[in-house]
Parts: C-alpha cells; structure tokens; sequence
C-alpha cells in the first residue's frame, strides 16, 4: 500500500510537471502537437549523457563478445548436455576478459527511463481538458486516436480481434509506431549466440513489432508523437553505437574510455 501511495505521488507529480511544461511551450509556439515534439527533444538532450555513456559501455561489451565468440561456441558445443556447467564456464570466460552479462542492457536504460513519462502523459491525455481538441497536422484532437480516415463514410465498422477496438477510423499512427519499433529492433546488435538463438531473438522481436499496431490501435495521439519521436532519436543513437561496435575492440576500448 505505501508503495502504491508513494508510486501514485510521484506520477503525479511527474503529470504536473508535463503538463506545466506542455503548457508554456504551447504558450510558445501555438501548438500542443509542436509542444510535444519539442519536449520530446528536450527530454532526450537532458538524458544524453546517460544514453552516451550507455551506448559506449555496450559498444566495448559487444566487440569484446563478438571476439570471444569462438570460445562461447566451443563451450556450447562442449557442455551441450550440461545447461548448468556452460552456464559456469561462460561466466568464467566472461570474468577472465572483464565482461559484465549485463552491460548490454544499459544500453536500453534511456527507454526504461522513458516508461514512467509515456504513463504520465497517456494519463495527462486522458485528462487534460486543454489537450481535448488540440489539433495537430491531420489530426484533429491530440486527446484522441489520430484518425486518418473515417471509414464509416465508406460503409466500414468492425472491431479488431483479441483485444475488441472498435474501429471506425483508418490510425496511421499505430502503424508508424509498428514500423518505427522494427526498424530499430533491426539496428539493435545481438548478443553474440548461437544461431538458433538469434532467429528465435529476431522473431521475438518482429512479433513484438506486429502486435503495436493491434494492442495500440486506440492511443492518443499525442502519445505516439512522443513515442515516434523517442524512437527517431533512439535509431539515430543506435546507428552511431553500431559504427562503435563495428570498430576494431582496441579502438572501441580507447573510445569507451574517453
């Protein structure tokens, strides 16, 4: 329950300052659909020095896997039978050459930094009565789905399976968001594995990539322009980190290091 409460305040907090934020720069450029994209930008400048430093302990991690990888596979081959004892073995590998299974993962750092800022805006969305009808491009209310297209004047009215949407209206901007997330699934390196494991990680990831138009269909758009423009930003970042991976391990380390 504390933790609930405590939880509650602090995205609370965080909605106030969004829509604080979104209301002076709205004050600015006349625009919430503007507004969103500028804050976007600044959410993400603030956060660089976090993200660089990420993106260049994950660019060292992967040259360093990518030259022990003949290694990981002789043990996969040679403990194929024994999941306990490979396990051993590669965490051993790993101490010998100072990598860390989970350096990786700081790379992803600046979107789950993100997750309490997308429930927050989704929230203020819903509730903010300045943003009901905030018009944005083609779209005519940022509160509210995007809504390309009015299907019901070409006699069209049916719900998505699974999850039930009524859709009424042709949203591009699910499917912006689906494309966006492929994309940079495809840009993301993979922790050097076995084959298998790699097909099976890109299938995850394409299905991932599909169920965003389905599962978000209905979202307001306000939140998939800051979702959109997140996911520029994190593929543009992702591009350079992968110019860093691709360089030779002793090079990757001096940069790491600068």
């Amino acid at each position: 329950v504390l933790f609930y409460h405590s939880w509650f305040r602090w995205m609370r907090s965080l909605k106030l300052g969004l829509m604080y934020s979104l209301n002076f720069l709205n004050g600015v450029v006349h625009s919430y659909g503007l507004a969103i994209v500028i804050l976007t930008v600044l959410v993400r400048i603030v956060m660089h020095p976090i993200a660089h430093k990420g993106m260049k302990m994950q660019a060292k991690t992967m040259a360093e896997m990518r030259r022990i990888k003949p290694q990981l596979d002789e043990l996969n081959r040679k403990h194929k039978g024994d999941p306990a004892r490979k396990n051993q073995e590669m965490m051993k590998l790993y101490k010998e050459h100072g990598i860390s299974p989970f350096a990786p993962l700081r790379g992803c750092l600046p979107m789950l930094v993100q997750i309490p800022i997308f429930f927050a805006l989704y929230s203020l969305l819903d509730e903010s009565i300045d943003l009901r009808g905030a018009s944005f491009l083609w779209m005519k209310d940022l509160s509210d789905a995007d809504k390309l297209v009015d299907l019901t004047r070409h006699g069209l009215d049916f719900r998505i399976p699974i999850v039930m949407w009524h859709v009424d209206a042709f949203n591009l901007l699910p499917f912006l968001m689906g494309i966006s997330q492929y994309l940079m699934s495809k840009l993301t390196p993979m922790t050097p594995t076995t084959d298998a494991q790699q097909q099976q990680q890109k299938q995850m990831m394409a299905i991932f990539s599909l169920m965003f138009p389905i599962m978000l269909y209905k979202f307001p758009a306000g939140l998939f322009i800051y979702w959109l423009i997140n996911n520029v930003w994190q593929s543009t970042h992702q591009i350079i980190a992968n110019k860093m991976i691709n360089k030779p391990p002793a090079e990757v380390a001096a940069a790491a290091k600068a």
